[in-house]
């Protein structure tokens, strides 16, 4: 929304217009010519983080000291078809 814009919103009564950012949500009611109430307005600021976030596994799950699923060590096979040289 460019400044030409937020300024007839707030001429019409806005009072948040000019504290918006980008996708905000945001709703202004208001009806031509209405002289004895206030326009309604709402403003919803969503958060770019994830509302419910999970812990990230652990590297080295209870109970395989050593063993990481991203870089297998020395003594864990590679269950991947084809990781041990051999034809598939």
């Amino acid at each position: 929304m460019n400044e030409e814009t937020r300024k007839l919103f707030s001429d019409l009564g806005s009072k948040n217009v000019k504290d918006l950012a980008f996708r905000d949500s945001w709703v202004f009611v208001g009806a031509k010519g209405v002289q004895n109430k206030s326009p309604f307005e709402q403003v919803r600021v969503e958060s770019l983080a994830p509302q419910n976030s999970v812990p990230a596994p652990s590297a080295h799950p209870a109970g395989f000291p050593g063993f990481c699923p991203s870089t297998p060590s020395q003594g864990t096979p590679d269950p991947s078809p084809g990781a041990q040289g051999g034809a598939v």
